[in-house]
């Protein structure tokens, strides 16, 4: 079964595409790893960014969920995960 599911924030405004189907809305989100250090701080050690690909039926559907996906917000996404030859 392929299924991925992240939690981080996203990171540039999302952005709306028609398509010939309806709408795409294309975003990225990155996902941190904090630890603590020798004083007891949390300290982000990396950062793994994912390229997210939304299909909507409508373009006006695209441009509200883009609205929503504002940079740093938080943000949950499961869905398949396809890499490009």
């Amino acid at each position: 079964m392929n299924s991925l599911h992240i939690t981080g924030n996203v990171g540039q405004q999302a952005q709306s595409k028609d398509v010939e189907n309806g709408g795409l809305v294309t975003f990225s989100v990155g996902v941190s790893e904090s630890r603590k250090n020798e004083q007891g701080v949390y300290e982000t050690t990396r950062v793994d960014w994912f390229n997210c690909i939304i299909p909507t039926s409508k373009k006006e559907t695209a441009d509200k969920v883009a609205a929503i996906l504002t940079a740093g917000a938080k943000v949950a996404v499961r869905g398949k995960m396809q890499s490009r030859e």
